[in-house]
């Protein structure tokens, strides 16, 4: 019995977009992820133009160049453990 499920699947971010108040990540697997830029108060701060200078990192995390920090996948699906991922 073959089971398809997203749960065996590794998320990984293919490439990201911005609305006015949301970040939109796109995943391998065809899902999107969108969060509240308000969740993300060093992302929300940037600008525009500083936002299309992202780097994702083996489809796991992702930074950016004018900001300090690195964001996991975990962080955008709401889990604090990410030994499973």
């Amino acid at each position: 019995m073959e089971i398809n499920s997203f749960a065996f699947e590794i998320p990984q971010i293919t490439s990201l977009r911005f609305t006015k108040t949301a970040i939109i990540l796109y995943l391998k697997d065809g899902r999107t992820l969108t969060a509240p830029l308000s969740r993300f108060p060093a992302i929300q701060q940037l600008t525009p133009q500083q936002r299309r200078k992202y780097n994702i990192s083996g489809g796991i995390a992702l930074d950016f160049d004018d900001a300090q920090e690195v964001y996991h996948i975990s962080d955008f699906l709401g889990r604090t453990n990410t030994n499973g991922l």
